[in-house]
């Protein structure tokens, strides 16, 4: 029973410095990684900072599985969520603004939004290839 408090403990130190240590928006290395491939590097590093033995390496599997499962579903909810939030705010924006402009003033500004997100989108595009182009280069 000690010995899994202990992996537990373990484990929750190396998770908790971990990810106080990667950049906002997380790993780069993380992204597009499935939920299984994420666990399976934190148990690799766990064995080998901690020398687990094969019983604990399985149990550690296990619970950083369960973990990281837990924990996706969890970031899925909440962006989700904020979305959905996001998405009132600017209609209730758009609302007010629709009342208090002219017409013509309504116009301007959603042609000028409608712009500047094509261009945030081309910007978007030109950094996904610039970033594929450094991967391919390394």
């Amino acid at each position: 029973m000690k010995t899994k408090n202990l992996i537990l403990a373990g484990a929750a130190l190396f998770l908790s410095v971990g990810l106080m240590a990667q950049p906002k928006g997380g790993s780069e290395k993380a992204k597009g990684l499935t939920v299984e491939e994420k666990a399976s590097k934190q148990t690799e590093k766990m064995t080998e900072m901690l020398q687990l033995n094969e019983k604990q390496k399985s149990d550690v599997a296990e619970i950083n599985l369960s973990f990281t499962k837990q924990t996706d579903e969890i970031k899925d909810r909440y962006q989700k969520q904020m979305r959905e939030e996001l998405k009132a705010a600017k209609l209730e924006k758009d609302t007010k603004l629709k009342e208090a402009l002219t017409s013509d003033q309504y116009k301007k500004m959603k042609d000028f939004e409608e712009k500047e997100e094509m261009t945030s989108r081309k910007n978007q595009k030109a950094q996904k290839v610039q970033k594929d182009l450094r991967t391919l280069n390394k």
